[in-house]
């Protein structure tokens, strides 16, 4: 099982309800095609491509945090 674990992420917690392998495959498959898209546009547009790297990360890191700010009641 998964005790002791937490997700705060409702669909990604359904995943991890199923068991480690099936949250780690999901977590690949949900980020796969934004860092294959990434790479396609870093051929044709590198500059675009790393701001889109940049905003992406940015924007991760910002539900990440206020995510887990309301979780523990900060918020």
């Amino acid at each position: 099982g998964t005790a002791g674990q937490n997700e705060g992420n409702p669909i990604m917690a359904f995943f991890l309800n199923q068991g480690i392998p099936v949250f780690v495959l999901a977590k690949i498959l949900l980020f796969l095609p934004g860092i294959m898209a990434c790479e396609y546009l870093r051929h044709r547009n590198p500059k675009f491509a790393v701001f889109a790297m940049r905003a992406g990360t940015l924007g991760y890191l910002l539900v990440y945090v206020i995510g887990d700010m309301h979780i523990n009641h900060l918020l």
